[in-house]
């Protein structure tokens, strides 16, 4: 199958091979919030921002300065946030149960697509139009498919037990899904990158980085709570690790 780059929704660049993370970076945008807690950069770089504030996104279009906040007419929970065509904001509810909707910007337009057991740590939308979910709490990854009404999700990671054998998660929580079904976890009390294809229901998910214990080695992780894979197959990891924030990895 020939996937094309235009079928995705977010911005993914690429690192160069010597690419570090800069601990003092730039400001890009000035809120006057407190605790922003998600961010979602388009492929027309547009920045949704989810911050602590019940039913609050912030956006800046095409990197405009100027920031608009938008809210929904039903409470939402936008500790993760992602978006589809600039204008489908996918994000959580309590309302009347646990619940990920697709809002449209600029409506009242709300639609459940996906029931959840409990809130989810990260939301991702793959290039086939797969909706994920980590249930940090439940030490689950759970999956469902866009394209039809159900709201039903399947478990495709995770047992539902912590553990540390191949087929358990532990406290899962970013996550990010290549152009190859390769799904990437963030397994923070684990403290390792684990990778598992899904092309087969069958395959082992496998550790790509971390111990399992955390330290300060270059080969270890310390919580990771975020990852983003580039283009180049060089993954970017939200974390603590010599007291910085993020550093950059190769799969390779």
């Amino acid at each position: 199958m020939i996937r094309l780059l235009s079928g995705l929704s977010f911005n993914q660049p690429k690192f160069c091979a010597s690419a570090s993370w800069n601990s003092s970076g730039t400001n890009l945008l000035r809120l006057d919030v407190i605790f922003p807690y998600s961010i979602f950069i388009t492929t027309n770089n547009s920045i949704f921002i989810g911050v602590d504030e019940l039913s609050s996104i912030y956006v800046s279009f095409n990197y405009l300065i100027k920031v608009t906040k938008i809210n929904s007419f039903i409470p939402t929970i936008t500790t993760s946030i992602f978006v589809q065509n600039d204008n489908e904001i996918y994000v959580q509810t309590l309302i009347p149960e646990p619940t990920i909707i697709r809002w449209i910007l600029n409506t009242n337009n709300q639609t459940p697509v996906m029931d959840i057991p409990y809130l989810c740590y990260a939301l991702f939308i793959d290039i086939d139009n797969n909706l994920y979910c980590s249930l940090d709490t439940r030490h689950e990854i759970i999956k469902k498919w866009l394209g039809d009404n159900s709201t039903m999700a399947i478990t495709i990671a995770g047992t539902g037990v912590s553990g540390m054998s191949s087929d358990t998660l532990n406290g899962p929580r970013g996550i990010f899904v290549d152009l190859n079904s390769n799904l990437y976890v963030a397994d923070y009390t684990r403290h390792e990158i684990v990778k598992k294809w899904l092309g087969d229901d069958n395959s082992v998910p496998d550790t790509t980085a971390g111990t399992g214990f955390p330290s300060t080695t270059p080969e270890s992780l310390n919580s990771p709570r975020g990852i983003f894979v580039d283009l180049n197959s060089n993954f970017e990891i939200k974390g603590i690790q010599y007291n910085i924030y993020g550093y950059i990895r190769s799969i390779t």
